[in-house]
Formats: structure tokens, C-alpha cells, sequence
């Protein structure tokens, strides 16, 4: 491989701290949404089937019992999203011994908020 070529030397994963059972989100997610939606136990057995053991929230599950405005949520986007963030890729930094100033790209993907400016070069400037 050419010095040149782009490589990818570490990876890193951070986890929210709120670790629920697949079981236990069932039987969430059906108190939560069988109120609304008529055929609601027809969906459930997703949850048996994708294999799935464990989901992580940001939030006990008990804050989705009740309403929240789509800024105080967004919020907690924001501010999960970039801590969880920081914490990945400090450790995928550490595991090669590499700062900051030695990566070359980010690639930042979700589709559960919005952030202006975006989680990644937030990111970029608390890193340094």
C-alpha cells in the first residue's frame, strides 16, 4: 500500500449509559405506542427477530413517558451526541497514539437530530 493511500488506523465506539434489555423495550414500546396505533402487536415481533440484546439511550427510559418540545429533545441530541462523540474518538486516538491535528477526516452520520453547526466540527474544535 502507497504512503499516500487513505487508511483507516483505529476505530472506537462509546455507549450511552442507559442500557435497557431487548424484553424490557418490548414491553415499553408496547405500553408507549399500543395506545395509538390499532394493529400495534402485529409489529412486535420485530423485537424477537432482529437479535438484538441490549439498546442504549441517553435518558432513562422514563423520560419518553412523557412529552417533550422538539428543542428540549434536539438539545439532548446535541449534547449526547458530542460527548459520546469526544469519547470515541479519544480512545480510537489513544489505542494508536495519535492527536488530533494528525487526523486527516471525519465521518459523522446519524439521523436522530440536527445540529448547526454539525456534531463533527463541533467535535473538531473540542478536541483542539
Amino acid at each position: 500500500m502507497s504512503e499516500g493511500m487513505p487508511r483507516i488506523l483505529s476505530v472506537a465506539s462509546a455507549l450511552p449509559p442507559h442500557r435497557v434489555g431487548q424484553e424490557e423495550a418490548k414491553t415499553f414500546a408496547r405500553g408507549m405506542f399500543s395506545r395509538g396505533h390499532g394493529d400495534f402487536e402485529r409489529l412486535l415481533p420485530i423485537f424477537d427477530n432482529v437479535h438484538v440484546e441490549n439498546r442504549y439511550f441517553c435518558v432513562p427510559v422514563e423520560w419518553f413517558e412523557r412529552d417533550h418540545t422538539f428543542p428540549e429533545k434536539n438539545a439532548l441530541y446535541v449534547e449526547h451526541a458530542l460527548d459520546l462523540s469526544e469519547k470515541a474518538a479519544r480512545r480510537a486516538l489513544d489505542r494508536v497514539g495519535a492527536g488530533p491535528d494528525e487526523v486527516g477526516a471525519i465521518f459523522f452520520v446519524s439521523t436522530t437530530g440536527i445540529s448547526t453547526p454539525s456534531i463533527d466540527s463541533k467535535l473538531i474544535f473540542r478536541l483542539g
